[in-house]
């Protein structure tokens, strides 16, 4: 590790890239992050509201490319700090690069960003291990590895099938979406799946459209998953579902004859139905049967 060896007699050269990484001017931008409470992602990632006829198959991933080279840029800034003989404030540089990735993987909306923001933070995790075992603190080293095993206990016992079945699973969805407590980006996935989904999931619904309770999740799932102005687009999009597109494609034979007995409106199976092409249609029937006679 980068730690071990700035300690260890390095090379000139060594020293001054680390030098110059030091001196880069957005790295106080990433302290800084790394001391803030809560972020508005969504902000600085898309545009508020999205352009017409945008939805959700639309929205780019994110790219992190840029966001994990700083992390590892401080990382070998906080090595400088310790070649220089500035050990407190190369523990604390290290330390934020865990906070960056706890901020990033508890407050993004989309799943993805989640992810790399706790790899972000296992990142530093086992940068500030080498660091205390560079620095001869045996005991602080142990526990960092400690914390990395219960925590890596804890995510081999979640689940990755959701027990029942499908059917299960779509009962399970509008819990996920209002738990606070729950990861924001499974939240708001689990969210598209259960507006795309569920008025086609329910035969009440596939026939009469959507009914109080599905507007009261709606309301309930917007209180719970919109913190900042920025997501009411987001939501938006998020509230048509990842077929919200399927409305300006033609309709085809099976979808016209199906949609004939289904309300039409947001919330409903008629629009999605109706716009479905054959394959799509062949799908979707299959997964009423099997659904229907699971009930």
């Amino acid at each position: 590790m980068i730690f071990d060896t700035v300690l260890d007699h390095p090379s000139q050269e060594v020293l001054d890239y680390l030098a110059k990484i030091a001196a880069h001017e957005a790295r106080p931008d990433f302290a800084g992050l790394s001391r803030a409470a809560v972020i508005d992602v969504a902000v600085g990632r898309w545009p508020n509201p999205f352009p017409a006829g945008v939805t959700m198959v639309d929205v780019p991933i994110p790219r992190f490319g840029g966001l994990r080279t700083s992390a590892y840029a401080h990382i070998g800034a906080a090595a400088y700090e310790l070649s220089q003989g500035r050990e407190a404030r190369a523990e604390e540089m290290t330390r934020e690069v865990i906070s960056v990735g706890i901020l990033l993987g508890d407050e993004a909306p989309m799943l993805i960003e989640n992810l790399i923001g706790h790899t972000i933070a296992r990142t530093g995790g086992v940068a500030l291990k080498a660091f205390y075992e560079a620095t001869g603190k045996d005991a602080d080293a142990a526990r960092i590895e400690e914390l990395d095993a219960v925590a890596t206990l804890a995510a081999d016992r979640i689940p990755t099938r959701a027990p029942g079945g499908v059917e299960a699973f779509v009962r399970s969805m509008p819990g996920t979406v209002t738990n606070a407590k729950g990861l924001r980006g499974l939240r708001w996935e689990s969210f598209v799946l259960t507006t795309t989904l569920t008025p086609c999931l329910n035969l009440n619904r596939m026939v009469f459209g959507p009914d109080a309770s599905y507007e009261q999740f709606i309301e309930d799932a917007h209180a719970s998953l919109v913190r900042w102005p920025s997501e009411e687009s987001l939501f938006a999009l998020a509230q048509d579902g990842y077929l919200g597109g399927v409305r300006n494609q033609p309709a085809g034979v099976i979808g016209r004859f199906l949609a004939i007995s289904m309300r039409s409106g947001d919330g409903a199976c008629g629009p999605i139905v109706s716009r479905l092409k054959v394959l799509s249609e062949i799908f979707w029937l299959k997964l009423f049967v099997t659904v229907l006679a699971a009930s």
